[in-house]
């Protein structure tokens, strides 16, 4: 699992880099504040969620670990990663925030990206703080 981890890591940290065209155009073109905040939060944080997945899969692939938690935590995190990307990118492009499920479609979009995003994190660094510990005690 964890070579899945660095694989969609990759993928999402060269979406976050990619996320910079936009950003820089906006501050080229003196965009709203509000916009060019849009795609500076896509840019980094999207950095680093990819930074933290290809983490996560290293550490995995260092510690061999195997079984049902790896697969669920490995999981949660590749989802949350996508899910981040997703919202991020979707709110950059339609300005919506994604504060609750009101209409428009785009600021649902965004809204569901990081409902999913924030649960999938948090199960993924609950189970790998686990697998840390699992590997501490062994």
């Amino acid at each position: 699992m964890g070579g899945a981890l660095i694989f969609h890591g990759a993928i999402v940290l060269l979406i976050g880099l990619l996320a910079g065209a936009p950003y820089g155009r906006a501050i080229a073109r003196e965009a709203a504040t509000r916009r060019i905040e849009a795609w500076r939060a896509a840019h980094s944080g999207l950095i680093g969620s990819g930074v933290m997945t290809l983490a996560f899969g290293l550490a995995l692939r260092g510690w061999s670990a195997a079984g049902a938690l790896t697969d669920m935590t490995a999981a949660a995190a590749v989802a949350a990663a996508y899910a981040f990307s997703i919202a991020m990118i979707v709110a950059a492009v339609s300005g919506q925030r994604g504060l609750n499920m009101r209409r428009p479609a785009a600021n649902r979009i965004v809204f569901t990206g990081y409902v999913v995003g924030v649960l999938g994190s948090l199960a993924a660094a609950s189970g790998f703080v686990l697998l840390a510990w699992i590997y501490w005690k062994a």
